[in-house]
């Protein structure tokens, strides 16, 4: 089975970029501009493993999309990370507090996709390797 993430961020050139690492190392992902996007990806057929949501975002920011991932009904229990260019020790204790499953800083770095991948889907892990 074939891993997907969905990556959720208002700025298209960072969704682009992301969802590249995520390709080059043999995972599917689905685009997100705004949460309305994210809601159609999650209806469609294809069901992310993890989600990783940018905290800054105009309208649902990260923190609220955590909350309503975490209370939709149907949703398999997703993995899912913050990614924030603020990497500021008050930002990370907001999102530890929150809930979220881990913390990634922009710019996203291939090492940390790969890691990410182990940790979260060993089938993956061994295509990857």
């Amino acid at each position: 089975m074939t891993s997907h993430v969905l990556l959720l961020d208002d700025d298209e050139l960072v969704l682009r970029t992301h969802c590249a690492l995520f390709q080059a190392l043999g995972v599917s992902c689905s685009k997100a501009l705004s949460w309305r996007e994210a809601l159609a990806a999650l209806e469609s057929d294809v069901t992310p493993q993890i989600v990783v949501t940018d905290l800054n975002m105009p309208g649902v920011d990260g923190f609220t999309v955590l909350q309503m991932l975490r209370e939709m009904d149907g949703v398999p229990e997703l993995k899912i990370y913050a990614i924030s260019g603020a990497t500021d020790a008050h930002t990370q204790q907001r999102v530890a507090d929150a809930g979220f499953d881990g913390f990634l800083s922009k710019p996203l770095r291939i090492d940390i996709v790969r890691t990410l991948i182990r940790e979260n889907s060993p089938a993956v892990d061994q295509a990857a390797g």
